[in-house]
């Protein structure tokens, strides 16, 4: 056994320590096993595992680990047939490892004590697990039907901070009348074999992960591999981003505006060189109910910002559930218009932005020019007289708002279902869009549609 000891203070806070070790030829298994100080009981510190074998990426634990007494503990284990949850599976190859102890909050004096077991017998991994080889992105279809698919961007299971297996999630998801669901664990891929095969004949299953940096979190979407997260002096975050669609990901900024350091951490948007920077989608509604959700109209803010100096942005929305919701408040999903009822198919609608984000109501806009041009979210149309139509329904007691170069141009209570035109006369707008809410609470929101010219 190698042990590793030491005490972090305040300014070790958001560093990347590192550990090596050498596993011989032969060997069965290995095991890590990290305790660290709870630390104060309103904000203890947080200490995450990242493992690389001499092949690269074995496995990330992004959660605080369980308790025992004054201690959190994080005990990972990795065999030929199983591995703790967040780690890969397989026979460990020899050579040398590194762990990587990720500081993410440091609020006390922290000792941390470090177990490093090798050729032991092999355990059995914390928590159900089964072999887990991610080398795919999690990505299956139903052969579900083309046109308006709703779903979630944005969720996690045990195999990062979640509170349930990926079965239990798309059990979730298939309740709650969606087309398809996304794994986006924190800093992992380890889990997108297990929502492949639950997904399997159900649901259209998307993978990814969740960037979960020390000053922003940003999902990477259809990657079928581990994006390292770590932000330093040769590595920015705009490097991460355009890794990622170097890569054909999708790359999405994450709650901008949700609360962080130190409640938090990492999770308010805090990149300077990603305002937006080569970002083309934001997740303006994340988590529950608008009204619970008060950052949201912080984000949705940001985004019309962002618009505004010239940005064509697309609007995202995903739940950023990790477990099996207790309130009845509806979530705000992503309804994306996907030319085939498959995962290529999802990402080209939303790439395109063609999508509304909705906790109910269906939410259309589309545009008309005299000279016959038409466009619908996300589309690009010429600077000149046009008429835009909203169409929606599923929509009570609301208002549908119409929203241009972030100003809210004209509002009016709709019925159930309807459809209201909008004329713009010479176009001195470079976006416009439409919101439908409930006494000030946003029920749907349309991408927008952009005038070339303005």
């Amino acid at each position: 056994m190698q042990r590793n000891e030491a005490i972090l203070t305040a300014g070790d806070e958001k560093r990347h320590i590192t550990h090596e070790f050498t596993v011989s030829e032969g060997a069965q298994s290995v095991r890590v096993c990290l305790r660290y100080a709870r630390g104060p009981a309103d904000l203890g510190n947080m200490l995450t595992v990242t493992l690389f074998d001499p092949a690269g990426f074995r496995g990330e634990c992004h959660r605080s680990g369980h308790s025992e007494g004054e201690w959190r503990i994080h005990d990972i284990s990795i065999n030929a047939g199983s591995a703790t949850h967040g780690f890969i599976a397989g026979a460990p190859p020899a050579g040398v490892w590194r762990v990587v102890i990720n500081t993410h909050r440091v609020s006390d004096d922290c000792p941390y004590q470090l177990d490093i077991i090798t050729d032991a017998a092999p355990t059995d991994p914390a928590g159900p697990s089964a072999t887990q080889q991610a080398h795919n992105a999690g990505q299956t279809s139903t052969g579900s039907k083309a046109g308006w698919l709703r779903g979630d961007l944005h969720a996690h299971t045990f195999h990062s901070d979640g509170h349930w297996e990926a079965e239990a999630l798309v059990a979730w998801a298939e309740s709650s009348g969606l087309d398809f669901v996304t794994l986006s664990d924190h800093n992992t891929t380890a889990g997108l074999n297990a929502l492949q095969r639950a997904a399997q004949g159900r649901l259209i299953a998307l993978g990814g992960m969740e960037l979960t940096t020390y000053y922003g979190h940003a999902l990477a979407l259809n990657i079928d591999h581990w994006i390292d997260w770590r932000i330093g002096d040769d590595r920015t975050m705009r490097d991460i981003a355009g890794e990622v669609i170097a890569a054909g990901g999708v790359y999405i900024i994450a709650h901008p505006h949700a609360i962080g350091d130190p409640i938090c951490t990492g999770c308010h948007w805090d990149y300077n060189d990603m305002q937006p920077g080569v970002a083309r989608l934001v997740e303006v509604w994340n988590g529950g109910g608008w009204a619970n959700e008060s950052y949201n109209e912080l984000g949705l803010a940001q985004y019309y910002h962002w618009l505004n100096e010239g940005c064509r942005l697309v609007a995202t929305a995903g739940t950023d559930i990790h477990g099996q919701p207790n309130t009845r408040e509806p979530f705000g999903f992503s309804v994306i218009f996907a030319p085939h009822g498959t995962p290529a198919g999802l990402f080209e609608g939303l790439r395109a932005g063609h999508i509304f984000l909705s906790s109910g109501p269906h939410l259309e806009i589309s545009a008309q020019q005299a000279d016959g041009q038409m466009a619908m979210m996300g589309d690009s149309m010429a600077a000149k007289p046009a008429r835009i139509r909203a169409a929606w329904r599923e929509a009570k007691s609301a208002v549908l708002r119409w929203v241009a170069n972030g100003r809210a141009v004209h509002e009016r209570p709709i019925a159930e279902t309807g459809e209201h035109e909008l004329p713009l006369g010479n176009i001195d707008a470079a976006w416009c869009s439409a919101e439908i809410r409930q006494d000030g609470k946003l029920l749907a929101l349309a991408n927008p549609i952009f005038f070339d010219g303005r």
